[in-house]
């Protein structure tokens, strides 16, 4: 409940992508889920949810292509979870 409600929305953001080298065995994972379902599972709405993409991508955090994602730097995400 207090990650719902007390992070900022990219804090929040990226716990879908931390998960993806135990979910998936990578850093580079596909999804079938479309960004409206993650934005529903965040409680936010689609246009933050492709807003919050658009920041980890050009900060070089993820790199995306479609429903493509790569971690590109662990670190930076992993802080954003714990200032965000």
């Amino acid at each position: 409940m207090v990650t719902l409600t007390q992070k900022q929305m990219p804090g929040d953001w990226q716990k879908h992508f931390l998960p993806g080298k135990q979910v998936y065995g990578a850093d580079t994972f596909y999804t079938d889920l479309s960004r409206q379902d993650i934005a529903d599972l965040s409680a936010m709405t689609k246009e933050s949810a492709i807003r919050i993409i658009k920041e980890f991508k050009d900060s070089a955090i993820l790199h995306v292509e479609g429903n493509s994602f790569e971690i590109l730097n662990k670190e930076k995400l992993i802080g954003i979870s714990i200032t965000g």
